[in-house]
């Protein structure tokens, strides 16, 4: 795929859109989720699904929808400067979509012109988040908190403590800093 056709993709794949048509047609599904339409599905497929009388879940696994680089964090620490802008500059400035002003410039174009288009609250109709935090850096970002009225709604999964007699710890993530493994394995090393 050329450039210019991968950043045309990204921010609305027709052939996408098309195909996730016909295949509702098809199967006619009540529910369509989502986990990631970046960056070839494009948020195309959510208007498929809305088209076709199906209603859209998407999971939100990393903060995609308003952090080029998904993760809010940059230079080894902690990162919430695009969190709640219209235009997510600071990512194109920072490079934060693999090191890239170009990739992130396409990354910040797609989540600004979704944003005003209404994409994120219109054509979403549940989000579900892993944890509350999550849940709560969206709200701060301006995504709705959920209401009556057809806004998208969040839900949290229920994540649940244990009693800390196991002994053990379980980590499943990619081993990148910003997963906090060094923070998980500082902690399990203290006493008591």
């Amino acid at each position: 795929m050329g450039r210019a056709s991968l950043i045309r993709a990204t921010i609305w794949n027709r052939r996408t859109h098309a195909e996730m048509r016909r295949l509702i047609r098809e199967h006619k599904p009540d529910v369509v989720h989502f986990h990631n339409t970046f960056p070839l599905a494009s948020p195309g497929v959510y208007y498929a699904a809305r088209a076709e009388g199906a209603a859209v879940v998407q999971t939100l696994h990393n903060y995609r929808l308003m952090c080029p680089g998904a993760a809010l964090f940059r230079d080894g620490k902690p990162c919430e400067s695009c969190i709640g802008k219209r235009v997510p500059w600071h990512g194109v400035r920072h490079k934060c979509y693999r090191s890239s002003i170009t990739a992130s410039a396409v990354v910040a174009a797609t989540l600004t012109i979704h944003g005003v288009v209404g994409t994120w609250k219109d054509a979403i109709d549940v989000y579900i988040t892993p944890s509350e935090f999550t849940r709560q850096k969206y709200i701060m970002g301006g995504f709705p908190a959920g209401s009556p009225g057809g806004e998208a709604e969040f839900r949290s999964s229920r994540s649940r403590v244990g009693d800390g007699d196991g002994g053990y710890v379980a980590f499943v993530g990619r081993l990148s800093p910003e997963k906090g493994l060094d923070t998980l394995l500082a902690a399990w090393s203290l006493p008591g």
